[in-house]
């Protein structure tokens, strides 16, 4: 990440990135979706969302005011 360099899908599964490959894509995201999301309601998958963003979101507006006080003060 920090080099900027890219990497493939085996390298990325290999350093744990992720923790399987898929032939076709398309059909593993279908699959996925299929037997983890559909069986739950819109709103519920909303929220669930909206809750595991809302550390993300306080961390990284932190960090803004944290850039932006450094920014000011030289």
């Amino acid at each position: 990440m920090f080099s900027g360099r890219g990497i493939d899908g085996e390298e990325a599964c290999r350093i744990g990135l992720v923790h399987s490959l898929a032939d076709d894509p398309e059909a593993a995201a279908l699959g996925y979706f299929e037997r983890f999301l559909a069986p739950h309601s819109a709103s519920s998958l909303r929220f669930a969302v909206r809750a595991a963003r809302a550390g993300f979101v306080a961390r990284v507006a932190a960090k803004l005011s944290e850039a932006e006080r450094s920014y000011l003060e030289t």
